[in-house]
């Protein structure tokens, strides 16, 4: 209010809105933000967020590589690493994730890239490098892919599933959902997916299109979460185009 063109408190408003499940709000601040600066890197990378949570996919990937394109070398985009490693395109991730080269935001997206790419045994190497995280977790994850499993396995993977739960951004709920699965199964993969539906993150593209879903996919959970997902899109699409 204070500085009507400062555009970190901007996006902030924004995140902390699709964060929040208020997906049409966020994508109105969203779009007035593209609307002031349309030059601006940031306020499309803002946009590509909240496309990102209401599973628009494509018109994610755009602003995302219009973001980039307008501001190259921009760390502040490097979320955009998750969007690509859900629909399948492994190297753009990379792209995105080295925007921060050398943080353990980029070591630990590498790590489960190299998990996605089966690649158990370099992405358990490097996660044995890494620091613990509440946000990524990489001591249940490297429990969890560790055969056989370290004796503290399950109380790594207790508090890990503790903390991811009580996370107020549904994304990475829904990243642990699938990264988990390998130890914790299908009913907490259901779970964890339904928890960041509910907290508003449509994941109904990523649902279709993650590979490391491809066996969830088999499961009798999943319909059911996949016509949620498309509801919660749905929902999202006709407030957005009463909008437009």
């Amino acid at each position: 209010a204070l500085d009507p063109n400062l555009q970190d408190a901007e996006q902030q408003i924004v995140s902390l809105d699709a964060d929040g499940g208020r997906l049409a709000q966020a994508y109105q601040e969203a779009k007035q933000m593209v609307e002031k600066h349309p030059q601006s890197g940031f306020a499309h990378f803002t946009l590509s967020y909240v496309l990102r949570y209401a599973s628009l996919s494509k018109e994610a990937v755009q602003e995302c590589d219009t973001a980039v394109r307008l501001d190259p070398g921009n760390y502040q985009f490097r979320s955009c690493a998750s969007l690509f490693f859900f629909i399948g395109q492994n190297d753009r991730a990379r792209d995105f994730a080295r925007l921060d080269a050398g943080s353990d935001f980029a070591n630990s997206v590498e790590a489960i890239l190299l998990l996605r790419e089966n690649k158990v045994s370099e992405a358990l190497e490097l996660w044995r490098r890494l620091p613990a995280s509440t946000f990524f977790h990489n001591r249940a994850l490297e429990a969890c892919y560790t055969v056989p499993p370290p004796p503290d396995a399950k109380q790594l993977l207790d508090q890990a599933e503790q903390e991811m739960f009580i996370y107020r951004d549904p994304e990475p709920v829904f990243s642990q959902a699938g990264l988990f699965n390998h130890c914790l199964g299908d009913e907490f993969t259901a779970r964890a997916i339904k928890r960041a539906i509910d907290s508003g993150y449509c994941a109904y593209d990523y649902l279709k299109l993650d590979p490391l879903l491809a066996e969830f996919r088999k499961s009798p959970q999943f319909p059911p979460l996949l016509a949620q997902a498309m509801q919660c899109r749905d929902r999202f699409l006709a407030g957005h185009d009463k909008a437009r």
